[in-house]
Formats: C-alpha cells, structure tokens, sequence
C-alpha cells in the first residue's frame, strides 16, 4: 500500500493552525484503505493527537491541529506504518505573523439592555461559542491560504484574537425591527467610538444574538445571504449561523456527515435541512462576508458568488489526477466527481495575497503606499498587481487584470476596451491594489468614442 500527500511537501512550513491534508491511497495490490489512521506527534513533547479522516474511494482529507515546531504525521494502516509527512509550524514565521498588527477580532454582540435572563442564559454557553468561532475561523484560515496555493502563489493567511463580547447600546425592541445595513452602521459607529475595542488594524467580525429584520431575499441564488451583510472592516452575523458549529476539529467531518433534522433557529431557509448542510453553508456564508471584509467584490459564481452556501465541498478529497494537486476536481460525500464550486478567481487571490491582513511580514513607507491617477493614466511607485472593474451598485465584478510578476507595471492605461460594452456611458467602480497593500478606489464614467479614445468623470477617491 503506498501513500500520496497532495496538496502538502515534507517539512513544509505553514501558518494556520489547522490544515487538511488530500492525497490518495495506492490500492493497486487490491488493499482496501477504510483501516487507515493518522497520528500527529508534536516534536518538542512528543505529545500525540489524532488526525481525522474522511475517505472516498480511497482519495482522502485529513484535519490535523497543529502545535508550535515540528508535526510529524504518521498514516497507519493496522498498526503498519505506510506514510510519514512533517509539517512545520515555524517559531519564526508565526512569532511574525502573531506579531503583525494586522488582525481579524470575533466578536459576539448583546445588547445592554437585554433582559437579565437572557444573559445570564449567554453566559453558561458563551465559552462553547468562543470555541465554535476559533474552531470555525481556523478552517476558514486554511481555506483562504488553500485558494492562494492553488492559484500559484505561496500559503498566507489572515491572523485571529480571541473573541469577546461586545455589549451594543440599543434595546432588542428596537434592533429587531432595524434591516441589516442600518444595523451594521450603528454597530460600526460604536465599535470605532469604544477606546478599549477599536483598532484601525483590525477587522470585525461581529456574530448578533438578538433577531434583528433581515432583507429576506426569495432568490435563493442572490449574492448576499440573508443573514449577513459585510463592508469596510466590519462583518454582521447571525448568531444562529453558530449553532450547527461543532466546538472542536474533532467534529468537523461528524458534524458535515450528520443527517439530523436541523432546528429552525438556523439563520437559513428550510430547504437547508439537516445539521450537516446548515453547518457547511454556515461556514460559507462566514467566509464570503470575510471576503468582502478583505476588500473582494462578488463574482456570479464560487465563493464570492452563488456558490457560498457550498462551502462543505471544499473539505473533500480530491480525486487522483494526472493534473496535479492544484486540480479543481473533488468527490462529493456520494462519491460523485465535481469541480470544485467554490473557487475564488485570479484576482480575488492576488488581491488577498497582497492584502496587508494577509502579508505579516510586509513593512512599507509611505511612499510605497501612494497610487495616483492623472486623465485615464493609473501610477503607482511600487508594481500594480490588481485592477478590478465593478458595477457600483451590487460590487459585481465586471472585468479585471492581475500584474504578471515577470513584466512588472507601474503604470496602466485605463482604455475603454477594460469596460465591457454593456457599462459604457455608465457609472463603474475602479479598484487598484499594489504589490504594497496599497488600495485605491474611484468611480469613472466611460464614454463608447470612436477608436480608443476615453473620456473619464473621477467622482470619489479613497
């Protein structure tokens, strides 16, 4: 019986704490892998955990949880050793991404004025939350490092605080008849107003326990769930999207695999029906709105689009292909082979590559950070990497060009050929990122002239 990681080398260094290894089970001497093991051993104690796997004719996914320094990953089959893999939590790596200013901080949000009961309710389970969140937020860390290796770059990721509460100064009287974005902004306000909580380094992500009047959308294909509603740094939840979450790795598969009736406090419309599905279109919807919290717009389809709710097939195996281990193609939990459905496209992954939350080692000047535009003529000191076109209206993203790193740019002619016809003679939105972070936005109109020739109004600049 032989082995194959796919996605992961020997002693490779990572960041997240949580990672899911894919490979294969070589069954060609007609040995069936449903006996298979793993172990992870942390070298500095010698302290042993065990890694759970899920697999499907025999192309498997394993979660591990990994500890400072050197992991080694041991595949058993009936107690016969038949792969070892070391994984390395670099001292020096994480002490600089632990260090990097740049965080992302859970938050769950009551109100001041909720009935005594009702905390006092909160505070026998909020540790079970708090652990629901970081074991939650610990895949979608590897996820996002995942689609940033599987679109060619190396494996960054953001970096997570320890949740806590955050107590808002509105009745539930009143919040349960406010909509979503009115919400977000009063929540917004009094985060940035709270001295103790507000960092300009940080992004939000802010789970609500009181009902408050959702846009209830009948589209079950709109972009936004019905639950959430993101912007800026801050990201605005149902609390409810937390209840299917199990409170360690361990129940990660057990919970995606549980055919339970789930219970109608579940933040999603019935045709979502049992634990499993509502906790892998949890996960979704979560990380869509952190992806508008890292600055990416919407796409028609994958994670960003309609495909959010799908989250759960990323957890899947891989099938064993002559593609590599950037293939996009996995099984599903019947077995069925699927492309992959919740990608993020090129210039998503280049903007979260070069996102500062996402690049703990980066140290920029001033200067490094400064895009301008003059005419139609975009100019950065450092390489542009990312220049996307959306409509200002839903955040769609209408076209895009990501920098070649080979043939650098500095500068870019905005031509009217980046617009597609539809939105010319109409109102689009601009965004520019650098290879330093840097992030520009500006709305232009493009007038259809004959030839090449543009004509551009600049409304906004940030």
């Amino acid at each position: 019986m032989k082995i194959k990681i796919n996605n992961y080398v020997n002693f490779e260094k990572v960041i997240s704490k949580v990672v899911v290894i894919r490979g294969y089970i070589d069954s060609s001497d007609g040995i069936s892998g449903k006996d298979i093991e793993v172990a992870v051993t942390e070298s500095k104690d010698n302290v042993s955990s065990n890694g759970y796997i899920r697999l499907i004719n025999n192309c498997f996914s394993v979660i591990v949880r990994l500890c400072l320094g050197r992991n080694t990953i041991t595949f058993k089959w009936k107690d016969e050793i038949v792969k070892v893999i070391h994984i390395l939590m670099d001292p020096n790596i994480q002490l600089n991404h632990l260090n990097s200013k740049y965080k992302v901080k859970p938050l769950i949000v009551l109100s001041l004025y909720a009935e005594k009961c009702q905390l006092v309710e909160f505070d026998s389970i909020q540790e079970s939350y708090f652990s629901k969140i970081q074991t939650g937020l610990e895949l979608l860390q590897w996820y996002f490092s995942e689609k940033l290796f599987e679109g060619g770059f190396s494996r960054r990721s953001f970096n997570i605080c320890s949740s806590s509460n955050f107590y808002i100064s509105i009745p539930p009287s009143k919040i349960i008849d406010m909509e979503s974005n009115e919400l977000w902004e009063i929540l917004a306000r009094e985060i940035s107003n709270d001295e103790d909580l507000w960092d300009e380094d940080f992004k939000y992500i802010a789970f609500i326990i009181h009902p408050w009047k959702h846009n209830m959308r009948s589209n079950t294909s709109s972009f936004e769930p019905m639950s959430a509603v993101a912007g800026g740094g801050l990201a605005l939840l149902d609390y409810k999207l937390l209840n299917s979450w199990p409170e360690t790795y361990e129940n990660v598969f057990l919970t995606l695999e549980s055919e339970l009736h789930a219970s109608d406090e579940t933040g999603f419309r019935t045709f979502i029906s049992t634990v499993g599905r509502v906790f892998g279109a949890s996960l979704g919807v979560v990380a869509h709105e952190m992806g508008h919290v890292f600055g990416l717009g919407h796409m028609e389809d994958g994670l960003m689009g309609k495909d959010f709710h799908r989250f759960a097939l990323t957890l899947q195996p891989k099938i064993k292909s002559v593609l590599g281990p950037k293939s996009k193609k996995i099984y599903t939990a019947s077995g069925d082979v699927y492309n992959d459905p919740v990608q993020l496209s090129l210039s998503s992954i280049t903007m979260l590559f070069y996102n500062r939350w996402f690049n703990s080692s980066q140290s920029s000047s001033e200067s490094d950070l400064r895009i301008s535009i003059s005419k139609n003529i975009i100019s950065s000191l450092m390489a542009i990497s990312v220049i996307e076109v959306r409509d200002p209206v839903s955040g769609l993203v209408l076209s895009c060009w990501t920098n070649d790193p080979e043939r650098p740019r500095t500068n870019f002619v905005l031509s009217k050929r980046l617009i597609p016809v539809g939105y010319r003679n109409t109102m689009v939105e601009i965004i520019v990122q650098n290879v330093s972070s840097a992030l520009m936005k500006f709305n232009i109109q493009i007038c259809d002239l004959p030839g090449d020739a543009i004509t551009s109004l600049k409304l906004r600049t940030d």
